[in-house]
């Protein structure tokens, strides 16, 4: 097929492939959450390496 440059069913596979491909990385995206800020609030707590070794 390449030979006789009908290029038509590669580029069929190739937008087949990429939509795929782009499905499953929404998919994906969709299902992760964002990972939680650590407040300062807990960063106050003393438990600190250096905290540790104060007590």
């Amino acid at each position: 097929m390449y030979e006789l440059t009908r290029v038509e069913l590669l580029r069929d596979l190739y937008l087949w492939a990429y939509e795929r491909a782009t499905q499953q990385y929404l998919a994906i995206k969709r299902d992760l959450t964002e990972p939680p800020t650590p407040s300062l609030a807990s960063q106050d707590q003393g438990n600190g390496p250096a905290d540790r070794a104060r007590r």
